[in-house]
């Protein structure tokens, strides 16, 4: 869980930033886990990517995410910043 986390969490980052945001703009985040067991390893690297930022969380156990049968974890997520 902890390495597709960082994955996950990095690609956000990447994905944000080509819009013009940065991670402390999120404001709401879905996190579907196919093992909510791993939500503490999920916690652990989210938390040190976002500090003391806390946007909304929701997490939702799947038996299995449509893009990889291997893959743990998903996330949605929204960004607010102000138009520039």
């Amino acid at each position: 869980m902890r390495e597709q986390a960082v994955l996950v969490m990095e690609n956000l980052k990447k994905t944000l930033e080509a819009a013009g945001c940065q991670l402390s703009d999120l404001v709401a985040a879905t996190r579907y886990l196919t093992d909510v067991n791993e939500q503490d390893d999920l916690n652990a690297v989210w938390a040190s990517y976002l500090g003391s930022h806390l946007p909304t969380t929701t997490t939702v156990e799947v038996a299995r995410l449509a893009t990889h049968p291997r893959c743990k974890l998903e996330i949605t997520a929204i960004a607010v910043t102000e138009a520039r």
